[in-house]
């Protein structure tokens, strides 16, 4: 295990919580990092992620089952600190948000993740999948505590479980 990758997650984890107990106003856009199980057809990984967001979109809605409805761009860089591969990915995502009350979120994603380092048994050069997942999220103030699946491209046969903390500026 990188000791570098271990104090850098710490690090975020704790600019986060101090900062959501210090600053409960919020805007558009995040940062936040995670913890993921990455499993291939090859291999499995488990990684540290840092992701930067902004909210384009926000919605009040008066639905008895859906409060607020979030539009997001994602942008998520992931890297290996321990498994059987070394596998570093970036990922492009467009999210939604949809608040059942103040505060209990489902999400849902679809994007794109370029694994550069993979290969493929087939030899195909291609490294960029297309990506869908789901979610929920619970917020607290300007702190978002979130639970994903990620499923990439039937090609490479992946797919991703995350735990993240996001602040929310």
């Amino acid at each position: 295990m990188n000791l570098r990758r271990v104090l850098t997650l710490i690090t975020v984890l704790s600019v986060c919580a101090f900062s959501s107990v210090v600053n409960a106003a919020q805007s558009d856009a995040y940062l936040g990092t995670g913890v993921n199980y990455l499993d291939l057809d090859d291999g499995s990984s488990v990684n540290i992620s840092v992701t930067g967001g902004y909210d384009f979109y926000q919605r009040q809605l008066l639905s008895a089952n859906i409060q607020a409805l979030t539009l997001a761009a994602e942008a998520q860089y992931a890297d290996s600190i321990s498994g059987t591969d070394n596998i570093v990915n970036y990922s492009l995502f467009l999210a939604a948000r949809m608040y059942t009350s103040e505060r209990l979120f489902f999400k849902a994603k679809s994007g794109i993740t370029n694994f550069p380092d993979v290969v493929l048994k087939n030899d195909d050069a291609e490294h960029s999948h297309f990506d869908l997942g789901v979610g929920l999220g619970y917020k607290l103030y300007s702190t978002t505590l979130e639970l994903e699946y990620i499923y990439a491209n039937k090609t490479l046969h992946a797919s991703i479980v995350e735990i993240s903390v996001k602040y929310h500026f």
